[in-house]
């Protein structure tokens, strides 16, 4: 490159790329606000896609623990055709059932990894657009995790979008001296989230995509992004509806005492947190966290995680917004949220209490009804009490999923769909693990043929269907369609959901006398 031109780049702090004779060209390069991207067409030319797109600068250096900032502008045709690094966060040396490596990040992490994958249908236009969130506890995951590849489901006229956001310690650590330099701290994860979606409500016109008509997904804890997203004022009108898998409040085993911590701890408790942390590991002051190597920062967190999710810190997240979380929701827009049949299945508690344990659960929990839960959830050997100890899990998280439901609806006259997905993953070797967290999304995605597993036709048809009503949804906020078994909107008088299974069907969330049991904990 010409001595005098890589200089006035480095002026105007301009990337430079290879010129565009370098870069095999199957598609017309994209131009973006940023430059041009060259993508990749699949092999029967059905399918764009393009991979490793920069939303927002290298968060490195003086811009570690800062709000995302602007891509610098790049001069040439930037390939698009490689996913980015991933993350930071713990190498996965092997599978950790119920998750074999399809669902694992196994490729390289950097500080460097702000970058979102997309795939569309090739010279498609103004199509409706899913921008996925990954799960992992914010500590683990990444966009081009394999059951997360977007191929088949773009072939359903969508645009579909994997993101890369900041994990662990680099994600959401809070800290007293950071707070003093921005005013807030922590939620890094969920700013870079916001500035994806505004890179492409500005951007994803080029890739075939309709800013105006936007769903975000997530899963997990991409799911509870999802939620404080939907709460957050900053990231209004940057979508125009929401699907939670495996929805926050669906675990209502696991609420902490204090339910401000369902939407984030607050500010100050956090601040303490961190500082704690970072005194811990031996950094005394900002400089010498920012001055630290990334893999040191990982080393020294990645097991010992000071932060495990957002903090109301006043701007994200405001003040006002309340423990309950959507009693002052800033996007009223339409949801689709669920849960799977086994979300514990992974635990070793799950299906093992004996009949003193459920008692013993049921006077902790349900200590004003105690009677009452061990007439509906009693058991007269150990054996028995294995199975009613998943029923109870179930039902738990089931009556979770309505009663969030039953708030939005309270507060906001967008609908809700709800669903209970059953269907076990077919594996001889592990039936224990039945319909584990995070099963459904092969059949959503219509991934199934990434993983080894002996599919029947009742998973290809199921995943059929569900690909057809999460696509349905965001096309236009309904899930229903030609061929689809009916999903009725849940609300006052209507408080059912869509079991996805071997049967297809409307059912009753929870029964009411349980219902009333539940609603104990909750409360």
């Amino acid at each position: 490159m010409h001595k005098a031109l890589a200089m006035g780049a480095a002026l105007f702090g301009l990337v430079l790329l290879p010129p565009m004779a370098a870069i095999a060209a199957e598609l017309p390069p994209v131009s973006t606000a940023s430059g041009q991207l060259q993508g990749a067409l699949s092999q029967d030319g059905s399918t764009a896609s393009w991979k490793g797109i920069p939303y927002a600068a290298p968060p490195v250096g003086a811009l570690r623990w800062r709000e995302p900032q602007p891509v610098s502008a790049w001069q040439g045709v930037r390939p698009a055709t490689q996913f980015g690094a991933g993350c930071m966060q713990k190498e996965v040396t092997g599978p950790r059932l119920p998750w074999t490596l399809e669902y694992l990040h196994t490729g390289s992490m950097s500080e460097d990894c702000l970058t979102l994958n997309a795939w569309a249908p090739a010279g498609g236009s103004k199509l409706p657009v899913i921008v996925f969130f990954h799960g992992g506890g914010f500590t683990e995951g990444s966009g081009s995790i394999p059951v997360y590849d977007g191929e088949n489901i773009s072939h359903q006229g969508v645009v579909f979008v994997t993101v890369n956001y900041r994990l662990g310690v680099f994600g959401l650590l809070a800290h007293p001296a950071l707070s003093a330099e921005s005013g807030s701290s922590g939620n890094y994860a969920l700013y870079d989230q916001i500035a994806a979606l505004r890179w492409i409500k500005e951007n994803v016109a080029a890739l075939g995509g309709d800013p105006g008509n936007v769903t975000i997904m997530g899963q997990s804890a991409g799911a509870q992004a999802v939620m404080v997203l939907n709460a957050s004022p900053l990231a209004k009108g940057l979508y125009q509806r929401a699907i939670m898998d495996s929805a926050p409040g669906t675990t209502i085993t696991n609420y902490p005492a204090r339910p401000t911590e369902m939407v984030g701890l607050p500010r100050a408790e956090a601040e303490k947190i961190g500082a704690d942390w970072a005194h811990d590991a031996g950094f005394n002051d900002l400089a010498a966290l920012r001055s630290a190597s990334a893999a040191d920062i990982n080393r020294l967190s990645v097991d010992k995680q000071p932060i495990r999710g957002p903090v109301i810190d006043g701007r994200l997240l405001p003040d006002r917004v309340s423990a309950i979380y959507l009693r002052h929701a800033q996007n009223d827009v339409p949801i689709l949220a669920g849960t799977n049949r086994d979300e514990r299945g992974s635990e070793k508690d799950y299906g093992s209490w004996g009949v003193d344990q459920l008692r013993q659960y049921g006077a902790r929990s349900y200590p004003l009804q105690t009677d009452v839960f061990n007439a509906l959830y009693g058991a007269s050997s150990d054996d028995e009490a294995h199975e009613v100890q998943r029923t109870l899990m179930r039902d738990e998280r089931r009556f979770g999923l309505a009663w969030l439901a039953n708030m939005r609806a309270s507060t906001g006259d967008s609908p809700n769909y709800l669903y209970f997905f059953n269907r076990p993953t077919p594996w001889p070797q592990y039936p224990q693990y039945g319909a584990f967290h995070s099963s459904e999304l092969p059949y959503v995605f219509g991934n199934q043929a990434r993983l080894d597993r002996p599919w029947t036709s009742l998973d290809t048809e199921l995943s059929k269907a569900m690909s057809a009503y999460w696509v349905n949804f965001a096309r236009t906020g309904n899930p229903n369609g030609d061929g689809l078994p009916a999903w009725d909107a849940f609300n006052g008088t209507n408080q059912r959901l869509l079991e996805l299974g071997p049967e297809t069907r409307m059912v009753e969330v929870i029964a009411p006398n349980k219902a009333v049991l539940l609603a104990e904990k909750q409360f």
